[in-house]
């Protein structure tokens, strides 16, 4: 079995948080408060990449494990099974596309005020003392083919410190509420050898290189584009082909993914588009060869965030502005 590794991030947290610590300097109660919001919107990413999720018959949730959160992101791992491909096929494109709708959601968030949807933003207002975030997503996935579990086992190299700092010397003689609670907050865990009453919680880790390498491919992702790992697109039923004679010169090209007909599809409009771009391996800092990764987008809610920012709203969408005008993205999205 490998894993489908898959890395959420909201994208502008770093300058949501300096405005928020800036607008409440001196001010305890107001931060905490700011914070909480901020915490909000994190809580309501999660909620609503779990509500898709259940909408999606091709992803069982028994195999899908959140390991862990690394401050404003996500790294979650997904059991697959590469070989049998009509299945995989599916779970794969199952999860590009959540991911992809999930990008569409508006985030918003005011540091300085109340919170405003679209509708309530009066854009001539360049007075008021509230600052608007409208906060991207983006998100990295790849294909692992060989983790290797490193946390389960730990208990078993580590049992005998632990009951040297519960005070039992280096033996396990028994065990106690004190002795599980030091486990559980230094996340270690052998279940089946404590005793039914007391409840373990041992969260599952990998190593790797290529776990290695996946994180290290997340800082070339860009807000609502999803980064697509090159072991996880060879492993992936897909096409890629011109939008059309004309624009034949451009990187910018037609993405169908799965088990999708390539006839059936529309030309353009409301299918996905993918932009294949080479990472050397001097910028992998330590992984000895290139990789490729395959930067995929859809038309829903992306061409509005480029074209159309909301006045008064930080999109911080220039990273994307950048990478798809210097792929030639705006000489196809000019056709609308």
């Amino acid at each position: 079995m490998a894993l489908l590794s898959v890395s959420i991030d909201l994208s502008g947290s770093t300058a949501a948080k300096q405005c928020l610590v800036s607008k409440t300097e001196g001010d305890a109660a107001a931060r905490r408060e700011m914070y909480d919001r901020y915490a909000r919107l994190l809580y309501g990413l999660e909620r609503s990449f779990y509500l898709k999720i259940l909408d999606r018959s091709a992803i069982d949730l028994a195999s899908f494990l959140l390991v862990k959160t690394i401050g404003d992101e996500y790294w979650y791992v997904y059991d697959i099974d590469e070989t049998d491909r009509p299945r995989f096929a599916r779970t794969v494109d199952a999860f590009i596309d959540v991911i992809l709708s999930l990008f569409a959601d508006d985030r918003f968030v005011a540091f300085g005020g109340l919170d405003k949807g679209l509708d309530q933003l009066e854009s001539d207002d360049e007075t008021a003392p509230v600052t608007q975030f409208d906060l991207p997503v983006k998100a990295f996935i790849d294909l692992i083919l060989e983790p290797l579990e490193v946390n389960v086992e730990r208990y078993e190299h580590l049992k005998d410190v632990v009951a040297r700092l519960n005070g039992s010397g280096s033996a396990v003689y028994a065990v106690d509420r004190a002795y599980v609670d030091i486990c559980n907050r230094l996340n270690l865990g052998a279940v089946s050898a404590f005793d039914p009453r007391f409840r373990v919680q041992v969260r599952t880790d990998y190593v790797g290189l290529e776990i290695d390498r996946f994180f290290r491919l997340t800082q070339f992702c860009k807000p609502l584009i999803l980064g697509v790992g090159e072991t996880l697109m060879r492993h992936l039923p897909h096409r890629v082909r011109d939008i059309s004679p004309r624009h034949a010169h451009i990187d910018v090209k037609r993405l169908v993914t799965g088990a999708r007909d390539t006839e059936s599809e529309p030309a353009g409009g409301n299918g996905k588009y993918v932009i294949r771009e080479t990472v050397p391996a001097a910028s992998l800092k330590g992984i000895s060869e290139d990789y490729c990764i395959h930067h995929v987008f859809g038309d829903a809610g992306l061409t509005d965030a480029l074209f159309a920012p909301v006045p008064a709203v930080e999109t911080l969408l220039e990273p994307t502005r950048a990478f798809l005008a210097e792929h030639g993205f705006y000489t196809v999205a000019s056709r609308h």
